[in-house]
């Protein structure tokens, strides 16, 4: 910035090489400036207020600075596991699903019995959510959710190249 200045606004400030020593001068502390942001760790986020015994309901709320009792979370039942292995029907033809723990592979065959989509994913409480590739190269990713008694699933798709998207219904 100080050769930026001593270029514009000094007797010499025609010349080219004080000119090119103010661009080239701002140019690194740009690039340095930006990499200097890019070795930044996140900070860690702020904590949530927490609330605090023996007070009046209007101040439960406190900064974590202050003295709190903390007593322990409720525990909260382990989501039951749910196996989406085996085929599905939908409009398009046949769903296949392997799934090992979490982790899903699919693949779709057409009513005339010909691969058109395989691809794989992940299925987090009742939400699954996969990432495709049909035979005509083109890729997408769906989310579907599973019904309360797991013979149904329901959501839609996207085609990241074609652009083409819609709803898609699954049953067992």
């Amino acid at each position: 910035i100080g050769a930026y200045y001593d270029a514009k606004h000094s007797a010499g400030a025609g010349r080219i090489k004080g000119k090119v020593l103010a661009i080239t001068g701002m140019a690194l502390a740009g690039i340095l400036s930006l990499a200097f942001i890019g070795t930044m760790t996140p900070s860690d986020p702020p904590m949530p207020p927490v609330a605090v015994a023996d007070a009046p309901p209007s101040s439960r709320l406190a900064s974590p600075e202050r003295s709190i009792s903390r007593s322990p979370l409720p525990e909260t039942p382990a989501a039951a596991f749910i196996d989406i292995s085996g085929s599905w029907r939908g409009l398009d033809g046949i769903y296949t699903f392997q799934q090992s723990g979490n982790n899903i592979n699919f693949q779709l065959y057409g009513w005339n019995q010909l691969l058109i989509a395989q691809g794989t994913g992940a299925i987090v409480q009742d939400v699954v959510t996969i990432a495709y590739v049909r035979i005509d190269n083109t890729a997408g990713e769906a989310r579907l959710e599973v019904s309360a008694d797991g013979m149904e699933m329901s959501g839609s798709y996207i085609n990241r190249v074609t652009g083409e998207a819609g709803p898609v219904a699954l049953v067992r």
